[in-house]
């Protein structure tokens, strides 16, 4: 089950996510953002998935359908407390970690 919200047949909603997965028993399994069919959430998560129960699986930061975050991780994984299980760096696509 999910909800898509579209403008002129591109994923988009400027005011919370584009598309939203639930789980079987209607809990949320995942909220992706899209502006003009792009994913981006201006330097907010723009794909976020949780654990059955709520909490953060893992996020990620878009901005013009590459993985990019200013000042913090582009991919941030948790373990199921919470706690941060890893995280990577991305700059306009690129893996920091790489160069």
């Amino acid at each position: 089950m999910h909800d898509i919200f579209k403008k002129s047949n591109n994923r988009h909603r400027e005011n919370g996510p584009a598309c939203i997965k639930y789980y079987l028993t209607g809990e949320i399994l995942q909220e992706i953002y899209y502006i003009n069919g792009n994913r981006d959430n201006n330097n907010s998560p723009s794909f976020i998935q949780y654990y059955p129960g709520g909490r953060i699986w893992f996020k990620k930061y878009y901005k013009n359908n590459r993985l990019h975050r200013e000042g913090g991780p582009a991919l941030v994984e948790y373990f199921e407390d919470g706690s941060i299980y890893y995280e990577e760096h991305y700059k306009d696509g690129v893996n920091l970690a790489l160069l």
